[in-house]
């Protein structure tokens, strides 16, 4: 029969006086007083039946120690699952009762029977989990002194030793070295006074010492392990009163301290250690006038860092007080399961309660086991006891590695890569999944508890992401029962490497037709190429290979350069040779693309020309040359241009320059070609490039031009050609004249011997005077005059103040090219505020 905690407390007080005066009367035997003791109790509470089962199941106070098969009666777990609500039909050894996953604040979790514990209805007992999982149950009530452990894993009760002295409505803890500390409690040998003593069980060894008293005694009250492995007893009862005092015990030192006072007395109050720290003291009781009245549905806060209680959100509990049982779950929250089942979050300062116990089952202890389930039993309302195991869900624990990556298909490197850590404090599989542009990859994870590593991966040769960027990508984490989401917030760079590059100059793709270039002209260029829209070039490679392609000639290695172009080495491959070179790019994010396709070039041979007209110092009697040569290029290109030149000042100035001439022809005409010892030399090209020169020394001409010291004595000149002539003597002057091609303006350029001053004259036909240069000594004259087209022009060179030398001057005739060039200035509103224009000869 259930015994509430308020006719339980009023119980005691009766059970307290009955003893008081029973053990005045020395003519009655232990097991008498005892056995009428139980008698009462149970016609106080209308219960013969409970009478009857407990005398039946448990020995008097001798029997201290049950029979081992007592206690290992199977589990059946073959009956039907009820769901909350409905009856649940129990037996000693228990029915299913299975949530299957129901959903309670969020939380998914299933309340499954154990075996019950094996003795009569039980109550004021004391319970914790011992650290390898196991269960210990110490009873010491009225006629009653045994101790039992239960194996999870055999789902088994077996007995243990004893208290050193029976007591009830005592507490009980684990400590965090493995031992269990038992602390106050009434003793039923000595009136049921309220005890002062602690002992220590020690699980190894099964035995039992006396720990330090405890400054006063006490029942009834709660108590905890504190984070640092102290203890916390809060209130409690003593005789006919209930106390507000609290004490730490401390394990290592064996000592006991004052701490600060409840805010108020009560005894039987439910309290658990948070996670924080703080220690959560809930509901109560408190004796006034020998009269127990529901103290509160307070929750108190004791902070151990500061000594001090503040107040929590009362636990919303209807009816009277609430109390024992209590426990922190491993998330944080607290389950309370004196008046139905409540969860309080610490995070919010809330309660909710929660359908998770079975109907017609009263819990008076639960323990946290270390793998988090909790173990709560108490009377099943049947006059039998029932073990319940209630298993939350934790949902799982996400992270994720937030590093940023780059990656493409090339290279090897074309994986994309999101990774980090899961954990599980029910060690469920999780499966973690995530999607990048619609592609979902997902991996289920094992042995959870371990916080094992997880990867996802997009391959890019297989899983056709788009190039861009990509952040904040969702990671979901779920157990099946319950999903967690976290977020990569690193960047993903899935970049696309850039093309082979196009555009390959020079070369031929075949190599039996390799293209011709110049070892002076060896720059090598390309055209770089991304799908990614503005991407860039940031390194390049060239490598130079021979015809065959399998020798390698010349490898630049990376060079870090945006340059589409790179200038082969001097004299890196022989002239005539042939070889293919090929080049590969990096973008801005490092990606290579492929080599270009191989391209192949052949090294010119350079051309030569040999002079066979005139012989060196030979003094010749006309002023117009005619100069031959011998083309010859080992490999059979033919000639494109020529080009001539002179100089009569030992090649400080060409004062003779036929300019490149686009002809395959072998000879030139040049003259007339003022007097006196000149140089010549011809070049021809190929094609590809220029030739050496071939040179004629110390050829003596004659002058043509004289006489020409009179307009009627002027030479006449074509425009656009170069002469040069001397003024030999102080009298000397020269004529010359031309017929203007078109309207406009024609220039006349002269260049004068060193330390020289010339000037020039221009006459039109009627021989006016035009135009005049008079510059100064060494600088050249530059002079502009209007021409009518077909008209003739002269014009006189002479020495300023009989000046002459016999160095050659030179001259040339053009005509003038203009281009106007037209500025316009706006102001800020667009008005034209000035216009100019410039006229610039070309």
């Amino acid at each position: 029969m259930y015994i509430s905690n308020d006719n339980q407390n009023i119980f005691n007080l009766r059970m307290v006086e009955i003893l008081s005066w029973i053990r005045k009367q020395k003519n009655r035997t232990l097991r008498v007083l005892t056995s009428f003791v139980l008698l009462l109790n149970a016609l106080t509470l209308g219960a013969t039946a409970a009478y009857s089962q407990s005398m039946s199941t448990v020995g008097f106070e001798g029997a201290a120690s049950l029979p081992d098969h007592s206690l290992t009666n199977p589990m059946n777990l073959t009956d039907k699952a009820v769901l909350p609500g409905t009856d649940v039909q129990s037996s000693v050894y228990g029915n299913v009762y299975l949530n299957g996953f129901a959903k309670t604040l969020g939380a998914s979790f299933t309340v499954t029977p154990a075996a019950p514990i094996p003795v009569f209805q039980i109550s004021q007992y004391g319970q914790s989990a011992l650290n390898d999982g196991r269960v210990m149950v110490t009873v010491g009530e009225y006629n009653a002194n045994y101790n039992l452990i239960y194996n999870p894993q055999l789902n088994t009760w077996e007995s243990a030793a004893p208290m050193p002295v029976k007591r009830n409505r005592h507490q009980q803890s684990t400590l965090k070295d493995g031992r269990v500390l038992v602390t106050g409690g009434f003793l039923p040998l000595e009136d049921y006074s309220p005890s002062h003593k602690a002992y220590l069980y020690d699980p190894q060894t099964n035995t039992w010492s006396e720990a330090a008293n405890m400054p006063q005694g006490r029942a009834g009250h709660s108590q905890s392990v504190l984070s640092d492995g102290r203890v916390l007893v809060a209130g409690g009862e003593a005789m006919r009163e209930t106390l507000d005092t609290a004490y730490i015990y401390d394990p290592v030192s064996n000592t006991w301290s004052k701490v600060a006072n409840l805010p108020f007395d009560l005894a039987g109050a439910g309290q658990s250690t948070l996670l924080d720290g703080r220690v959560m003291v809930v509901g109560g009781s408190s004796l006034v006038d020998r009269e127990w009245r529901p103290s509160s549905k307070k929750s108190l806060l004791y902070n151990p860092t500061t000594n001090s209680w503040s107040y929590a959100e009362n636990i919303p509990i209807l009816g009277d007080n609430a109390g024992r049982p209590q426990s922190t779950l491993l998330d944080g929250r607290v389950l309370n399961n004196s008046k139905g089942s409540y969860i309080y979050t610490p995070s919010t300062n809330k309660w909710t309660k929660a359908e998770i116990i079975p109907t017609g089952f009263y819990p008076m202890e639960q323990s946290l086991l270390p793998d988090g389930r909790i173990c709560v039993s108490g009377p099943d309302g049947r006059g039998g006891n029932a073990v319940y195991f209630i298993s939350f869900n934790t949902p799982p624990k996400l992270s994720i590695d937030n590093t940023d990556q780059t990656v493409w298909k090339e290279d090897g490197r074309g994986v994309v890569t999101l990774s980090g850590k899961v954990s599980d404090m029910n060690n469920d599989p999780v499966t973690i999944s995530a999607t990048i542009a619609g592609i979902t990859k997902t991996t289920i994870v094992s042995n959870t508890s371990s916080s094992p590593s997880w990867t996802l991966q997009w391959d890019l040769n297989s899983d056709r992401l788009p190039g861009g960027t990509y952040t904040n990508i969702a990671v979901t984490a779920s157990d099946s029962a319950e999903a967690v989401t976290s977020t990569y917030t690193g960047l993903i760079t899935v970049n696309h490497a850039p093309n082979a590059p196009t555009n390959i100059q020079p070369g031929s793709f075949s190599p039996s037709n390799p293209q011709m270039i110049a070892t002076g002209a060896s720059v090598l260029s390309w055209t770089f190429n991304d799908p990614d829209a503005g991407d860039i070039q940031t390194a390049f490679q060239v490598v130079i290979l021979s015809a065959d392609g399998k020798s390698q000639i010349y490898d630049s290695q990376w060079v870090v350069s945006s340059a589409n172009t790179f200038t082969v080495p001097a004299n890196l491959i022989n002239r005539g040779s042939v070889a293919g070179w090929y080049v590969r790019v990096k973008d801005s994010k490092g990606a290579v693309s492929n080599f270009s396709p191989l391209a192949y070039v052949r090294i010119n041979t350079m051309p030569s020309a040999e002079l066979t007209s005139y012989t060196d110092g030979q003094t010749l009697t006309d002023n117009m040359l005619t100069f031959t040569w011998k083309y010859k290029d080992a490999d059979q290109q033919a000639q494109t241009e020529y080009q001539v030149v002179g100089t009569n000042d030992g090649w400080k100035n060409w004062a003779y320059n036929s300019g490149e001439i686009k002809s395959g022809s072998t000879s030139h005409v040049a003259g007339p070609i003022t007097s006196g010892s000149w140089n010549f030399a011809v070049r021809v090209k190929d094609g590809t490039e220029w030739s050496e020169w071939s040179f004629r020394n110390n050829l003596m001409l004659p002058n043509a031009y004289e006489p020409n010291d009179t307009f009627e004595q002027a030479f006449f000149v074509k425009m656009n050609e170069s002469y040069a002539s001397a003024i030999t003597t102080a009298t000397d002057v020269d004529f010359y004249k031309y017929t203007a091609k078109a309207n406009g303006v024609d220039r006349l350029t002269l260049n004068v011997p060193k330390g020289q001053n010339y000037n020039v004259h221009i006459y039109d036909s009627s021989k006016r005077l035009l135009a005049a240069g008079i510059q100064e000594t060494d600088i050249p004259e530059n002079v502009l005059y209007e021409v009518t087209e077909g008209q003739t022009y002269y014009f006189k060179i002479f020495g300023v103040n009989g000046g002459f030398s016999g160095s050659s001057y030179s001259f040339f005739l053009s005509s003038l090219t203009l281009r106007n060039d037209t500025r316009y200035e706006y102001d800020n509103n667009g008005n034209l505020i000035k216009k100019s224009s410039t006229a610039q000869s070309q």
